[in-house]
């Protein structure tokens, strides 16, 4: 069980500062439309784990 909780640490801590990165983009978004945050959709069959998506495409 020791091996599995050490495989997953590494991953947990990345994704901390990630999601800091999103609630930053979030709060910047209301001011530019276009522009909407995803976190973890899928678009057209890829997931997009954290960024901005143009509504264009």
């Amino acid at each position: 069980m020791s091996t599995y909780r050490d495989f997953t640490a590494p991953i947990g801590s990345r994704r901390a500062p990630v999601l800091r990165t999103v609630g930053t983009r979030e709060r910047r978004s209301h001011l530019s439309a276009p522009r909407v945050p995803t976190v973890g959709i899928d678009i057209g069959g890829t997931k997009v784990m954290a960024g901005v998506v143009d509504a264009d495409g």
